[in-house]
């Protein structure tokens, strides 16, 4: 095989970029996450990770760019991979859908008959296992080739993939019930080509599915799946077929507490726990603390005092409540699947409340009342949104805008010497309304 010259790849990537941006990136409605926090949106062709302090968060996220897409592109498709029976899924999307359709022009009216188009564009995978995800990505990799506008498209549909789900899966309809039949036509000349992967994949609870791998094999063969699952999963989000999807992985967060000095002293098993490790020879081994990428710019690394002078009071540590923080689960694993990873922490929404949080944790004797789900009454909590993991940055697109330079702290250099904007450590606070939508903060 003769070796390509770089500048052949680099104008195909360019293509591929410009092909994307023309499209448009993919939203959330919120204003806040898509401008501030994003500077934009969601690229197509990229995969994103989602990673929240609570299950049901990061779905609400996901469901709602879901929903915005197919509810402001009448032909967007999208692909829902999960765990979740056809009854708990279902209404899930269906709130979504009338969260976002209600707030465009024309509001409810006709609301029940724009859901239901909406579903026959949202194809259902159920999967119990890894291996049931890499079945339906090889599915979707197969699509990657090109199909003429007008060939049989199907509705809205589930299967389910794995090795619990491998027998008797079928496709059942989520949109209508009723199927009309065309009449026979005259052949008429065909169109241009077009692809068939969807515009988004979404990929849910993926902390079990990672779970499950790692808990049926030995450490390396896992190891070794997951990145493969990464690599096949970024060939197919950088696939040189038109439409690329934005693929999203949604996650949760494993929650602990920087302990106090004397709890180090008699408690230290949990080697996720900043501070020192005892080693076999007496020594202490060095502080073991999470990569960058994993930790919250609100979680800073805990300082280490240096020996003070007794004449000095040395401080009171804070409670536990007062320095809780939250990890990804599956940490570096699952990042590594990633180019775009967000992180989405509940926090009380003013100062008050956080006095009337770190009261219940000093009267609960030091527990803490993150972990413990302890909710002092009249508590208000919002939502931070922020950025740890920006790979690809943001593309500006549009040939010959930008002046060569540095680099800068603003991002790296883009195509044709212009600077991509980095979102890393970028975040900002959100909502989320009786309707379940994700909005601004009103103060």
């Amino acid at each position: 095989m003769e070796p390509l010259p770089a500048s052949l790849l680099l104008d195909h990537e360019i293509a591929r970029k410009e092909a994307l941006a023309d499209k448009g990136n993919v939203m959330t409605g919120c204003p806040e996450l898509d401008e501030y926090v994003l500077l934009g949106g969601l690229e197509r062709g990229s995969v994103v990770g989602v990673s929240a302090e609570e299950e049901e968060m990061s779905m609400l996220v996901g469901f709602q760019f879901l929903a915005r897409l197919v509810a402001t592109e009448p032909t967007a498709n999208v692909r829902v991979v999960t765990m979740l029976s056809m009854t708990e899924l279902v209404p899930r999307l269906k709130q979504a859908l009338v969260g976002q359709l209600s707030g465009l022009d024309g509001g409810v009216e006709g609301l029940k008959g724009k859901v239901q188009a909406c579903f026959v564009r949202i194809s259902i995978s159920r999967v119990f296992d890894v291996e049931g995800l890499s079945e339906v990505v090889d599915e979707l990799g197969q699509a990657v080739t090109v199909v003429h506008d007008g060939a049989a498209q199907g509705g809205p549909s589930t299967t389910e993939t794995g090795r619990k789900g491998g027998e008797g899966s079928g496709v059942q309809n989520v949109g209508s019930t009723t199927n009309t039949l065309l009449p026979q036509q005259q052949p008429q000349p065909q169109p241009a080509p077009q692809s068939t992967l969807p515009d988004l994949v979404l990929i849910t609870h993926t902390s079990s599915l990672l779970s499950t791998l790692f808990t049926g094999r030995d450490k390396d063969t896992a190891h070794n799946t997951a990145v493969l699952l990464g690599s096949h999963l970024r060939t197919l989000s950088h696939s040189p077929a038109p439409g690329g999807p934005l693929i999203m992985l949604l996650n949760t967060t494993t929650s602990s507490s920087f302990p106090s000095a004397a709890h180090n002293n008699n408690n230290n098993n949990n080697l996720d726990e900043p501070g020192p490790i005892p080693r076999t020879d007496g020594r202490e081994r060095p502080t073991k603390h999470p990569d960058p990428t994993l930790r919250s710019i609100f979680n800073p690394l805990p300082s280490h005092r240096r020996p003070t002078p007794v004449t000095i009071t040395e401080a009171p540590a804070p409670p536990p409540a007062a320095v809780s923080r939250n990890k990804p689960s599956f940490g570096l694993i699952f990042t590594q699947l990633l180019d775009v990873h967000l992180l989405c922490t509940r926090v009380p929404r003013t100062r008050k409340d956080r006095e009337a949080i770190v009261a219940a944790a000093a009267a609960a004797a030091g527990t803490d009342v993150f972990n413990l789900g302890i909710r002092p009454g009249g508590v208000l909590y919002v939502w931070v949104v922020e950025v740890l993991l920006d790979e690809v940055g943001v593309y500006e697109g549009g040939k010959g805008q930008g002046q060569a330079g540095g680099g800068g702290e603003d991002g790296d250099w883009g195509w044709e010497g212009r600077r991509r904007r980095s979102r890393e450590q970028r975040w900002g606070v959100v909502d989320v309304d009786g309707l379940g939508r994700i909005g601004d903060v009103v103060w």
